[in-house]
């Protein structure tokens, strides 16, 4: 099968986008020593600077074709805040549009795919009186690493995870 995964990163942001633009390159790269690593066809698609937008979000989910045996993931890394509709995912906030995580969690979950993941490392609270954090940095995953527990949920998972970095009300860090 594929991995097929999307990573949107709000890189021109004063506040984080220089976080965002490490988060897109070690999540790129981690996936690519995974799908190495797995002897799966990896199909990587970076939406930053000019193309983090919601239509172009919108056009790949459109686009994508994934079969029964393939792993899809979206991963999101720039600003949220809690969704106005009580949904304990946040709203993502992009230049054109402001997508709502639950509605995002909806479409991947339509795919006939073995594992979705979706990953919002954003607030989920309002952006007023926001202020940034400075963020540890986390390595990336390299080709040569003993990925045992990543092997097992890549093969054998039949799953939709969610993971998000901030509850409802928090501010991410």
């Amino acid at each position: 099968g594929y991995l097929r995964a999307i990573i949107v990163a709000d890189t021109f942001d004063d506040n984080i986008g220089y976080s965002c633009v490490s988060d897109a390159y070690r999540l790129k790269k981690s996936l690519q020593a995974i799908s190495s690593q797995l002897h799966m066809k990896a199909e990587i698609t970076v939406l930053d600077k000019l193309k983090c937008h919601c239509v172009d979000l919108d056009k790949w989910l459109r686009c994508l074709k994934p079969s029964a045996n393939d792993v899809i993931m979206l991963l999101y890394t720039g600003h949220g805040f809690e969704d106005p509709l009580g949904n304990n995912l946040p709203v993502l906030h992009l230049p054109d549009r402001q997508p709502r995580g639950a509605l995002l969690q909806e479409a991947i979950d339509r795919f006939p795919c073995k594992l979705s993941i979706l990953f919002l490392d954003c607030c989920n609270r309002s952006l007023e009186g926001y202020r940034s954090f400075k963020r540890p940095f986390h390595p990336l995953i390299r080709r040569n690493q003993r990925l045992a527990g990543l092997k097992h949920l890549f093969r054998n998972t039949r799953a939709a995870i969610t993971v998000c970095a901030a509850s409802p009300g928090e501010y991410a860090k």
